[in-house]
């Protein structure tokens, strides 16, 4: 009988202690976890209430915004700013952290030229699942790259595929990151073989105030776009709209 008592005893003793441990441990600031997590997929109205993600701005204001991913690339990039500049068009370029290494010069033109750079992640990693420590070097990875090369901070991030799990924007934020994606009508697949009238046709049939689209001037064969695009800048100034970094366009 004693032996029982004092066995119980101890079990409370412990389940006590432990309680006592996991309420410390709440009190505590959270680091970034190594631990690889089921992804929490909140849905864009949730986010877009928060602000730190965002699909496109108010339409207040006659403003687009034209974004390019998976640069600096000698095959796209030269030409993206040749015909931005003939327009007098500013945009914004997300930029893969070891692209910015392999082609300094050409990510310093990009912001010589007036153009905003955002964070696209250190090698383009895909990162739903990825674990927050990941995210985070990801991150931290493209942003000392660009830095380093091309002289300028970042406060914009886009995650390739679009990907937006709560580890991915929470890391962000505490990074000091907006989340910045499209506008869903403003995705023209030019990563695709599509071909250049399609592409602009996609573009422009959407295109309106607050609009954020998305093109690519790296990461495979962007013959097409690069046909496309004079038409598209032309086109949307046409119908009214200022091309504006996406920074300027989320300003109020």
């Amino acid at each position: 009988m004693k032996h029982n008592l004092g066995s119980r005893a101890a079990f409370a003793l412990i389940g006590l202690l432990t309680l006592a441990l996991a309420a410390g441990a709440a009190r505590l600031p959270a680091p970034f976890s190594a631990v690889v997590k089921t992804p929490t997929q909140h849905d864009r109205w949730y986010w877009e209430k928060t602000g730190q993600v965002v699909w496109e701005a108010s339409a207040d204001r006659p403003f687009v915004a034209l974004t390019f991913d998976d640069g600096p690339d000698p095959a796209g990039t030269p030409r993206v700013l040749e015909i931005l500049a003939a327009y007098g068009a500013r945009a914004t370029f997300f930029q893969i952290g070891s692209k910015v290494r392999q082609h300094p010069q050409l990510a310093r033109q990009v912001a010589e030229a007036g153009h905003e750079i955002g964070n696209h992640t250190l090698s383009h990693a895909y990162l739903w699942g990825a674990t927050e420590l990941r995210i985070r070097r990801e991150i931290e990875g493209a942003r000392e790259a660009i830095e380093d090369v091309a002289g300028v901070g970042t406060t914009l991030f886009r995650p390739p595929g679009g990907s937006y799990t709560d580890p991915i924007v929470r890391t962000a934020e505490r990074l000091g990151y907006t989340v910045v994606l499209w506008s869903w009508t403003e995705d023209p697949r030019d990563w695709t073989t599509t071909s250049a009238e399609v592409i602009k046709k996609r573009v422009l049939d959407s295109a309106a105030p607050g609009k954020i689209i998305v093109l690519h001037d790296g990461g495979g064969d962007r013959t097409q776009m690069l046909r496309a695009l004079p038409e598209i800048v032309a086109g949307l100034i046409d119908k009214g709209l200022r091309l504006v970094t996406v920074s300027e366009l989320l300003r109020r």
